[in-house]
């Protein structure tokens, strides 16, 4: 049996493992316990049935679990006490060949099975998989969202010289947050779900260039391509659809009346200016027409899409285009507020502060050197050049972080600008009127001051050009974590992917991918670490500029000094060392901010971590369930090994003791031959002496006569020695001899009228006197009969059956047959003594003998009932079903006994076998006269005559059309009833028999394929009596029985719809009901009786074993008819 049906495979529904389906498998098996080996036979066919159209139809879960539980009911059947007493007859009912074929059928399905589901298991972990990334990564966006809203009030407080309060907790979330929780995108898994739904209608945009449209696309009837050279800014939604060709112009106009629509290009990116971007906007904004659904981004883009599902792609080994970084680079749009302030004006009669002009360096150290200035024991220009070179690295770093920007620096200028100049803070009673987004695009316009008005003192680094690396490096930490992440996700589905696939073409390509991603991975890994040791030079130069902001502090302590006296110069002094503890405090809480990220980067990384090793427990318990199902497998295949080499040794053995049986059964026949022979020639010896004792017996008969007539002539002598007168010797007297006594001497002179002395006496020959030769027949046809009759006087043909025992099924169809119009005569009259083949294989002649003696006492009209002993005796004895007091099917003792008749009264006693039939190009006509004659020219019988008929049988193949035409005789015609109905006719019945059926296992003989195949019959000629049987039993697994009621005419019954030869000489068209076998009851318990219509008078009578009614023609239809006669109107055979 071959699994490839030409069906798809349906999907998976009854079960996760093969384990679930166990239960499947056993759940009808104890009715099966308990029922006889025969009902098992036909309920283990019927299982295997429906396990074949089960196959057939794709459902390999279903047809797994009937193959299975056929195997478990054919090894039930096996343990029977019946199948172990006629292992030979359950065998040819069970088929050893379809266990073979279901055993095969088993492995191949428990292998497609296990990995299937194997599949499904892991195509269900890497969905919960995604599906928990994607919650992941849109809470790690909404966090960045809402970090980026706070970073910017972060950044407003720092440049404004007013104390900043921030927002309450019950506060309106930024725009950015507020956005995060409305739905953009679409994740793969749930466009996989909304398309293989029906409920919900959907269009998927592709905005692809259209060669990488062509190239791949998705797979389904509602995708269009927008091409991205066709999506320009400004372009509107209309404007698209009108530069769209026909078919996709229909599909673009159903975006306004869809529940969802997905918008689809490469990555999914949000990014502004992309051709997605744009579409969406023409869509959204530039559109007149109203949208029943908003458009949504498929996360990931198709290049996911591949990577998820590449068996839903035209091609999924297309590969994404190779597009160059973007290089644009946003500065940062805050910076410090500037240090310079106003000198207060002097108060009165107070000294004036000491001018300082804060341009002019002080003088070296002498210790630091002549060309290295520095400020106590921190080299100014060495920490200088060293934050210049950070700031280069960072602004040519590559990763971009989280918001999709590059992170950019304002640009180092030459000789240091930052320590060259120090500004003086504001008072706080000014603040600056710029806001900190002003200052980065606008420098601040601060006051002019005198060259004079400025003392001499150590440069201090502008804060204006600080660089933010808290914030900073916390992104590009997180977009590196990020990156690196998605790179492992891809590697993993990509792992996935390449165990799902079977093809080693696949595989191939999955390992190039996989290597591809692998070196990803390293490459980022290496970036990673080379970020974090810029980290590490990032906090060391903090740590450096924090050290020279210390440097700064302790020598204006020293300058300061002297001016403390100073009440307004002390004052100022304090106010600036608070500002720089102010500001080294900020410092410090932006180094905890960056530890504390670092310490969540840590934790996600430790996450990612315990993900990969979960991952890894799974897959190893995989690869354990994987060694556990395929140790399981391999106990299986030696299994079925070891139990089909015990079914071959069991079948050698079969075989043995099957050429032993027939080997003594040809001994038996042998041995009875020879008796036979014997008996014979012991037959033709007491023949012989019986013979020869007659043949003695009537010699010696004769013998008496002639002595007798001897005598009677002395006697006569005597009696006429005197002379009478007339004659020549005496007195001429004229007496003549008295003819009251016998002259038997003389009887032939006087008859010739020649004198008694002139004729010889007449001559006898013994040997010519025939034998009486006696025929098998007679002793069987003469002997005594065990009838046991009730007499009395009744009817002809009205004579009840007593019932045996379970015998209702024999007396019913007894009655019918006795009611044949030409088959009772033929038996009354005893003309089937002319035609009994005491050679025949069935009965020897002892079948028609019996019926025809059960015949003749039936039409006596002497006995009220009689019990058929001898019939029931014979037909046990020549067919051991129907042994003992079983209940038996009343069709199939009518099928048996119809056979044994027919070879009984065969006039051919050595039948040759039948030709094959080679049909093609041959009329239908001429095929099926040569068929009918190869048939009679084995079989010729009365019998025959009477009940058969022929039809035609057409096998049409279902790959190459071809058919095979083959012309079959038929006894009777056995019809279905349709399905599901409580009320039918026998049109309907007759109808659906003449439809045909879907046979399996046929061999075409054209294309020579083992595949499906139509069977059609068509009658191509009826019989004088025909018999149809309506098949009211059925088994679903149990035996059952159809209580419908089949409505079928009492007269009249035209057949000619259904024959296809319309020759005239074929003229059996029309029929009259004469008799009905009705079965009462269920399939357990039930019984049969017979109305039949007598031929003499016409009238309906209802057999009921030993009682007989008459019968009302109304009655004669009812929901038990089961066989029914019927007799052509001509009657001629």
């Amino acid at each position: 049996m071959s699994l490839s049906t030409g069906k798809p495979i349906k999907s998976l529904y009854m079960a996760t493992s093969l384990d679930g389906l166990d239960s499947f498998i056993y759940r009808k098996l104890d009715l099966v316990k308990g029922a006889p080996a025969r009902t098992c036979c036909a309920t283990a066919d019927t299982v295997y049935k429906s396990a074949a159209e089960a196959l057939r139809a794709g459902d390999e879960e279903r047809a797994f679990v009937l193959f299975m539980r056929y195997m478990e009911i054919h090894n039930q059947i096996r343990s029977k006490p019946e199948y172990k007493k006629d292992e030979k007859y359950y065998n040819s009912l069970l088929g050893m060949k379809k266990f073979e074929q279901a055993l095969g059928v088993c492995e191949r399905l428990q292998t497609d099975l296990k990995n299937r589901y194997a599949l499904r298991l892991e195509e269900e972990e890497a969905k919960k998989l995604i599906e928990k990334q994607e919650r992941l990564a849109k809470q790690e966006k909404h966090d960045k969202a809402a970090a980026r809203g706070g970073g910017k009030a972060a950044v407003g407080k720092s440049a404004s010289h007013t104390a900043v309060i921030p927002p309450a907790a019950d506060a309106t979330p930024s725009p950015a947050a507020a956005a995060a929780d409305v739905e953009t995108t679409i994740s793969c898994t749930a466009l996989n779900s909304l398309i293989k739904q029906e409920s919900t209608s959907y269009l998927i945009v592709d905005v692809r260039p259209a060669a990488d449209f062509a190239d791949s696309r998705l797979v389904s009837r509602f995708v269009v391509s927008v091409p991205a050279e066709m999506v320009r800014p400004g372009v509107t939604a209309p404007a698209l659809e009108a530069q769209l060709p026909e078919p996709s112009r229909q599909l673009f106009a159903r975006r306004r009346t869809v529940d969802r629509l997905v918008l689809v290009d490469w990555s999914g990116s949000e990014e502004a200016g992309t051709p997605l971007d744009t579409l969406r906007d023409a869509m959204v904004k530039w559109d007149t027409a109203a949208y029943c659904a908003r458009p949504v981004t498929l996360a990931g883009g198709y290049q996911m899409w591949l990577h998820t599902y590449p068996m839903l792609t035209t091609n999924p080994q297309a590969r994404a285009p190779s597009t160059a970084p973007r290089q644009a680079e946003v500065p940062l749009s805050f910076e410090y507020p500037s240090l310079e302030e106003p000198t207060p004006p002097p108060a009165a009669g107070t000294a004036a502060a000491p001018s300082i002009d804060r341009s002019v360096k002080p003088s070296d150290p002498p210790a630091a050197g002549p060309s290295q200035p520095t400020v106590g024991d921190v080299d100014l220009d060495a920490a200088t050049q060293r934050a210049d070179d950070l700031l280069e690295r960072i602004r040519n770093l590559r990763v971009r972080p989280s918001g999709g920007e590059r992170l950019a620096w304002p640009p180092a200028s030459t000789g240091n600008p930052a320590l060259t100049q120090i500004s003086r803070p504001q008072p706080a009673s000014q603040p600056s009127s710029q806001p900190s987004s002003q200052s980065s695009s606008q420098p601040s316009k601060q006051p002019e001051r005198a060259a004079g008005a400025r003392s001499a003192r150590p440069g201090v680094p502008s804060r204006a050009l600080k660089p933010q690396l808290d914030e900073s490096a916390t992104r590009q930490l997180l977009e590196l974590s990020k990156n690196r992440l998605e790179a492992e996700r891809d590697w993993q589905r990509v792992r996935q992917s390449r165990e799902q696939q079977l093809e080693s073409e696949m595989r191939a390509q999955l390992q190039q991918k996989e290597e591809i991603l692998l070196a990803e991975i390293q490459r980022l890994e290496k970036e990673q670490t080379a970020w974090e040791a810029r980290q590490a030079d990032l906090r060391a130069d903090n740590e450096a500029l924090r050290l020279r902001l210390a440097a700064y502090e302790s020598p204006a302590a020293v300058t300061d000094g002297p001016a403390a006296e100073s009440g307004s110069d002390g004052t100022a002094s304090d106010r600036r060392l608070q500002e720089l503890q102010a500001e080294q405090a900020r410092v410090a809480e932006q180094l905890e901010a960056a530890q504390r990220a670092r310490q969540r980067d840590q934790e996600r990384e430790e996450t990612r971590r315990r993900t990969e090793r979960e991952a890894a427990a799974r897959a190893e318990e995989d690869r354990r369930r994987r060694a556990e199902d395929e140790a399981k497998r391999k106990a299986l295949e030696e299994e079925a090994r070891r139990k089909r080499l015990e079914e071959e040794e069991a079948r050698k053995r079969r075989l043995e003791e099957e050429e032993e049986a027939k080997r003594r059964k040809l001994a038996e026949e042998e041995a009875n031959r020879a008796r036979l022979a014997e008996e014979q020639a012991a037959e033709e010896r007491r023949r012989r002496r019986a013979a020869a004792e007659e043949q003695r017996r009537l010699e010696e008969q004769e013998r008496r006569l002639e002595e007798q007539e001897r005598r009677q002539e002395r006697r006569d002598g005597e009696t006429h020695r005197a002379p009478l007168r007339g004659d020549g010797g005496g007195g001429g007297g004229r007496l003549k001899r008295s003819h009251s006594s016998p002259f038997i001497a003389g009887l032939g002179q006087e008859q010739a009228g020649a004198p008694a002395a002139d004729r010889a006496p007449p001559a006898f020959s013994r040997e010519t006197k025939p034998l009486v030769r006696t025929q098998r027949g007679d002793v069987q046809a003469a002997r005594t009969r065990h009838f046991a009759p009730s007499y009395g006087s009744v009817a002809p043909a009205l004579t009840g059956l007593k019932n045996l025992g379970n015998t209702c099924y024999m007396n019913a169809v007894v009655q019918c047959i006795n009611n044949t119009p030409g088959l009772s005569e033929f038996f009354v009259n005893e003309r089937y003594q002319d035609f009994i083949n005491y050679d025949s294989e069935l009965s020897r002649g002892e079948a028609a003998q019996e019926l025809a003696a059960a015949v003749k006492v039936l039409w006596s009209g002497h006995y009220r009932s009689v019990a058929l002993y001898d019939l029931k005796d014979v037909m046990g004895r020549h067919h051991g079903r129907f042994r003992g007091s079983a209940q038996q099917d009343a069709h199939e003792f009518l099928m048996y006994l119809l056979d044994f008749l027919h070879e009984d009264l065969n006039e051919v006693h050595r039948k040759q076998p039948l030709k094959e039939q080679e049909n093609d190009g041959v009329p239908d006509a001429r095929a099926a006269k040569l068929a009918w004659d190869d048939f009679k020219g084995s079989n010729r019988s009365f019998i025959l005559n009477l009940f058969w008929g022929q039809h035609k049988s057409t096998l049409r193949c279902s790959r190459c059309g071809n058919q095979s035409v083959k012309f079959e005789t038929f006894s009777h015609l056995s019809v279905p009833m349709p399905a599901r109905s409580s009320r039918c006719s026998l049109s309907e019945c007759i109808q659906l028999y003449m439809a045909g059926d879907t046979i399996s296992g046929w061999t075409c003989p054209k294309c020579k394929s083992s595949i499906e195949a139509t069977k059609r019959l068509d009658i191509w000629r009826l019989p004088p009596v025909l018999i149809i049987h309506i098949q009211r039993f059925y088994n679903d697994g149990l035996w059952r029985k159809k209580q419908s009621n089949v409505q079928f005419p009492l007269e009249n019954l035209d057949m000619s719809p259904y024959v296809i030869n319309k020759d005239a000489r074929y003229r059996h068209h029309k029929y009259h009901l004469y008799g009905v076998v009705n079965h009462f009851g269920s399939m357990e318990s039930g019984h049969y009786t017979a109305f039949c219509r007598a031929p003499n008078t016409g009238r309906w009578h209802k057999f009921d074993d030993h009682e007989v009614y008459q019968l009302n023609s109304g009655s004669v239809q009812s929901s038990a008819g089961y066989i029914l006669f019927y007799s052509a109107i001509d009657g001629r055979l």
